[in-house]
């Protein structure tokens, strides 16, 4: 799932811990196993210029809620992780500020549960982005 902004500026989007995308988030929700009791990361949205300085910091809504767990949503640095080939790929050298949206399950639930995030960059590019979370 990567789409390439058309813009100024470029948006990071970690999805889970360890897989990072640049652009907006696709149609497809993102699959990710929570395990019961415990933070998942969900995202780390964040805008970077092509000079890797800092791009804005986007707003962040929840436009469907978790049936059976929390939401966090929290200003942080992070280390992006533009791909080999990107303009941006030397600026995962340095952490960015960005937004990190995590998920909590609520005590005692094992199954199936999903979110709905809706992000906008100062810059004027956003989106949606749709999480298929398994709790086990």
């Amino acid at each position: 799932m990567k789409i390439a902004f058309s813009r100024s500026a470029a948006a990071t989007f970690a999805l889970g811990p360890l897989t990072a995308l640049c652009g907006a988030a696709s149609a497809d929700a993102t699959q990710l196993t929570a395990e019961g009791g415990k933070e998942t990361r969900l995202a780390f949205i964040s805008e970077v210029n092509p000079d890797c300085s800092f791009g804005g910091l986007p707003t962040v809504q929840i436009v469907g809620a978790a049936e059976h767990g929390q939401i966090d949503i929290r200003t942080e640095r992070r280390f992006p992780s533009f791909e080999e080939g990107n303009p941006r790929f030397g600026c995962n050298r340095w952490r960015a500020k960005g937004i990190g949206v995590y998920y909590t399950p609520d005590e005692g639930f094992l199954g199936d549960d999903s979110v709905t995030l809706r992000y906008q960059f100062e810059s004027g590019g956003g989106g949606e982005a749709d999480y298929a979370i398994t709790v086990k």
